[in-house]
């Protein structure tokens, strides 16, 4: 019966991971350029589609029942990942993994969180 872990795939997988590239590496400044401006597009569609649910569910009242509740709080959801998930996407197409951990790190580092890469888990107890 072999291992599921053998050594050998120990050393696939760390040069795998020791060869992997960035993004901004791997893909042309066209593509790259080409699926922001899709994503932008896919940002503005899903945000106008999205508010026009709310609108039409806040506006009428013969529409509010139980399915159409599920469906609004999926059209919240949706346009909260619009408006904050999918422009950092775009920012990490634009601008490459470590331009987009500085700005990260940048904008924690003015929230107090000034230790972003580790956490002191002895002084929190038993919480984590």
């Amino acid at each position: 019966m072999k291992k599921a872990f053998s050594r050998e795939s120990k050393e696939t997988t760390n040069t795998a991971m020791s060869n992997s590239t960035t993004a901004s590496q791997t893909f042309s400044d066209g593509f790259r350029a080409g699926t922001a401006a899709f994503s932008i597009f896919l940002i503005l569609g899903t945000v106008f589609g999205n508010t026009l649910v709310i609108a039409a569910f806040s506006r009428y009242e013969r529409i509010r029942s139980v399915t159409n509740y599920f469906l609004v709080s999926l059209a919240c959801t949706d346009l909260c990942v619009a408006l904050f998930s999918m422009p950092v996407w775009v920012a990490y197409l634009l601008t490459g993994p470590n331009c987009t951990r500085h700005w990260l790190v940048t904008c924690l580092d003015h929230g107090g969180y000034s230790d972003w890469d580790g956490v002191d888990y002895e002084s929190h107890g038993d919480k984590f």
